[in-house]
């Protein structure tokens, strides 16, 4: 299987509640699985997964929410199997001591510009912990009783990116084909595109706003399943059901359908690489909203516009700043999904932004490096958004 055969796979993921307070879990499990009634639970965690498992709603765990619960979720639950659904295994029982043992949780924030969590479990002065870097899923370290269960070779690792020639929107029709033809990611991208689209349909009491409705209720915790892309279950729902849309609209057909969502969630992908699976930019506004640009202008056959239509949007849109997973994240997505219409619109007028406005730059690979430039600036808004939720 090629490289971005497989890539893309592991960048579809399927699961209910928020990604992060899934992460969260999903690392407490790895060690609740060896080690029950621990003494003392210490996590350490990076800023931005921990403002975005903040204010996130978890799904069955009756509107409780934040950082330790989820952590106490994992613990309690003690079953990484169930991966990205872990908190369907919530019940009454597990709730209850999790509201007990919450408060005595240490949670540590630390410095660092990707993804880290660890869970650290000391019972009769022994100490066991697990590791999650860069990824959700990407589970580095076990270490229990003295022994390591897992342990990954880390050192220096920078987690996934993308490298240039992905970003030549002239190849773009090739990877489109070379995804199209990998018969499991074929299978894997159907059932996301059912996935969400039912998502949306059960989240109707919200409005006609099919994007906002589903990331709303996702955020709010609601108990429905979605399909993420790169990593985020909102970059999913905006990325796959915009497309979607637009495209049965126009009555396309499956293939059309497919490779249209297909490019719509490699184009996330590959911006979020750049600016990885936890940042302090919203990624539905700065990658999912792009990559249903890219998915449009596919299938209407004029991929030549995207980079003028990416000009006109990133204008807009540039500088966004993630201050946390929560509902109101919906409001970023219904305002990312009609502006994204219009600068195909702009574009499709012969309305070009400049390049030498602003951080704009001559191609798509030149503004997203472009882009990249203000990532450690952004990174400074991190913990003034802590500062600014733990007041409250």
């Amino acid at each position: 299987m090629s490289f971005l055969c497989e890539t893309m796979q592991n960048m579809i993921q399927f699961t209910k509640g928020c990604t992060e307070p899934v992460a969260i879990a999903l690392n407490a499990s790895r060690v609740g699985q060896y080690i029950k009634d621990a003494d003392k639970i210490e996590l350490e965690i990076d800023k931005m997964t921990f403002k975005n498992a903040y204010r996130a709603g978890i799904p069955n765990s009756d509107d409780n929410i934040g950082v330790a619960m989820s952590a106490a979720y994992g613990y309690l639950i003690a079953n990484p199997k169930l991966n990205f659904e872990i908190f369907d295994a919530l019940d009454n029982s597990i709730i209850e001591k999790a509201k007990q043992m919450k408060d005595s949780i240490e949670i540590k924030i630390i410095d660092k510009n990707y993804m880290f969590i660890k869970t650290k479990i000391t019972k009769n002065n022994k100490t066991s912990y697990a590791v999650t870097v860069h990824s959700h899923e990407n589970i580095s370290e076990v270490f229990i009783d003295g022994e390591f269960k897992v342990k990954k070779d880390v050192k220096n690792q920078e987690g996934l990116r993308f490298e240039k020639e992905y970003f030549d929107i002239s190849k773009w029709n090739n990877f489109v084909n070379e995804m199209y033809n990998c018969k499991p990611l074929l299978e894997k991208l159907k059932e996301a595109l059912e996935t969400n689209i039912e998502a949306s349909k059960k989240s109707s009491a919200y409005g006609e706003d099919s994007v906002f409705r589903a990331v709303y209720a996702r955020m709010k915790g609601d108990k429905i399943r979605v399909a993420s892309c790169a990593g985020s279950g909102n970059k999913g729902l905006a990325s796959f059901i915009s497309v979607y849309e637009y495209t049965k609209k126009r009555s396309a057909n499956k293939e059309q359908i497919a490779k249209s969502a297909l490019l719509s969630c490699f184009v996330t992908s590959i911006i979020t690489s750049r600016f990885g699976f936890v940042s302090s930019i919203c990624g539905l506004v700065h990658a999912a909203a792009v990559g249903a640009i890219a998915g449009i202008l596919y299938f209407e056959g004029k991929l030549d516009l995207f980079n003028a239509a990416f000009k006109n949007y990133i204008s807009a849109n540039s500088g966004v700043i993630c201050d946390g997973a929560k509902k109101s994240c919906s409001m970023k997505a219904a305002n990312a999904v009609s502006s994204l219409h219009k600068s195909i619109e702009f574009a499709k007028n012969g309305v070009e932004m400049d390049y030498c406005d602003g951080l704009l730059g001559e191609t798509f690979y030149d503004t997203i490096e472009n882009l990249e430039k203000y990532k450690n600036v952004f990174g400074m808004f991190d913990m003034k958004t802590i500062e600014i939720l733990k007041g409250k």
